[in-house]
């Protein structure tokens, strides 16, 4: 007997190369000249993917600091 199928969201711990340009805001050139080179990629056959994580570090420690009002 088979057990029941439950559907519950799973958050995503990385992206494909398209997903992690649209999560970042940028197009994939962008992408491509000036997050990927900085970031680690998970690499399972043939698939590479980048870690939220991996593209959360990049954007923190690239953000520019608040300017004074």
């Amino acid at each position: 007997m088979s057990r029941p199928r439950v559907d519950i969201a799973v958050p995503a711990l990385a992206l494909r190369r398209a997903e992690a340009a649209a999560a970042c805001g940028v197009s994939l050139e962008t992408f491509d000249q000036h997050i990927r080179p900085h970031i680690r990629a998970v690499e399972v056959g043939t698939v590479v993917t980048y870690p939220v994580a991996e593209l959360q570090r990049f954007l923190a420690e690239n953000a520019r600091p608040r300017r004074a009002a």
